[in-house]
């Protein structure tokens, strides 16, 4: 039964003992005049429930229609990221952009097979998909790991493997964004997507970029460089302001800055914290000479993008003099500064100079000295200013 005919009942109900009352006065001038006067209320009652009736028909169907009792309207597709991965990939370069996009897009990895993959710090995944089978991505991001030269464990093979590198290339033709993360720069160069662009690496691989990618403009003064489709990024953790960066060109400033407090992340889209603007890369091949091949502890290690002070402990039946000419040779011949003229110091100092496109213009100090009385042990105090015209 329709609300409008329930109405009609009710009201007719009542009427109908209103008539019969009227009825009872039939053929007496106040019998008649009663009669008409419900005539007239019958006709005004009926209209107002018929309209009443309508009315609220009317907004029961809308209120259905209402997204709210109908329910949401269904999601648009959600856009997928595809991540390169390969024997000795870095840990963040890949696992940090995931943990953020993965909020917005559907994220999986590839690889060239899908036996476990081991990364650099022997952790084991497993590929989702080959690079024969897996989907188109929106997104395609390839992360660094390893060395960079054609050949060598991570990055090199790939660089090598004539396979992953037109896989990387063909998807890249269809796909919206494609990031690099570190030195995973270089797979984009091998495929040729760095010609005409400008792009950044991690801050070791600077000069390599420039020399394996003479049509790229390579720059070491930004955490990630956007071209529109083609994005690098610098090392590391400069992976995950890449990722947030493509949530602020696919959904706004404010989903990004979300996705960023969700990982409790402290971005500044504008930030200049860039590894290879730091005081202690001039001397890159120096410090690395230091830790990984004299085994020197760092005892101090303060760097910014004015200076770097550093002081290591040195175990080692060399003497000053001998530990000193390790490390001009390395400071001369591998990080190309120029030795300056000292009236004192003797063989425990050297002064330096070095004027560099990709380092800038940077002064150094470094000073020897033996840490103990049975000597077998060296002290090494380096101090690197950036020089007053060539201040950020």
């Amino acid at each position: 039964m329709t609300m409008l005919h329930q109405a009609r009942l009710s009201h007719s109900f009542c009427e109908r003992t209103r008539f019969d009352e009227g009825q009872q006065h039939i053929g007496t001038p106040a019998g008649d005049l009663h009669l008409l006067r419900l005539e007239g209320l019958m006709r005004k009652h009926y209209c107002i429930a018929g309209i009443l009736a309508l009315t609220i028909t009317l907004t029961v169907h809308s209120l259905a229609q209402s997204p709210a009792l109908s329910g949401p309207a269904p999601a648009a597709p959600r856009k997928s990221v595809a991540i390169l991965i390969f024997d000795n990939v870095q840990i963040i370069d890949f696992t940090g952009p995931w943990e953020v996009l993965d909020e917005h897009f559907d994220v999986f990895t590839v690889a060239e097979t899908l036996r476990p993959v081991i990364t650099s710090a022997a952790m084991s995944i497993n590929p989702k998909y080959t690079i024969e089978n897996a989907p188109k991505a929106e997104i395609l991001v390839i992360p660094g790991g390893g060395g960079s030269g054609s050949g060598k464990p991570g990055v090199g093979q790939q660089v090598a493997n004539p396979k992953v590198i037109q896989w990387v290339r063909e998807e890249a033709k269809d796909a919206q964004y494609v990031m690099s993360v570190c030195n995973g720069a270089f797979i984009l160069s091998k495929a040729g997507l760095l010609d005409g662009q400008t792009a950044t690496t991690t801050a070791g691989y600077i000069e390599l970029l420039k020399t394996l990618t003479p049509r790229a403009k390579v720059v070491a003064d930004q955490r990630y460089v956007d071209n529109g489709k083609i994005i690098t990024t610098a090392g590391l953790s400069s992976g995950i302001d890449g990722a947030l960066h493509i949530i602020d060109k696919a959904f706004g400033r404010g989903s990004a800055q979300f996705a960023a407090l969700g990982e409790e992340y402290d971005w500044n889209p504008d930030n200049r914290f860039v590894r290879a603007q730091l005081g202690d890369m001039p001397m890159l091949n120096t410090f690395v000479r230091l830790k990984f091949v004299m085994h020197a502890k760092p005892l101090k290690y303060d760097t910014s993008n004015q200076l770097w002070h550093s002081e290591w402990l040195l175990e080692t039946p060399k003497s000053v003099s001998e530990v000193m000419t390790q490390l001009n040779n390395t400071i001369a011949n591998q990080d190309h500064w120029t030795r300056q003229r000292l009236d004192s110091g003797g063989d425990g100092t050297s002064a330096w100079t070095i004027s560099s496109e990709t380092w800038g213009n940077w002064k150094a100090s470094v000073h020897a000295e033996v840490a103990s009385e049975t000597d077998d042990r060296v002290k090494v105090v380096i101090q690197v200013d950036r020089l007053p015209n060539d201040s950020l």
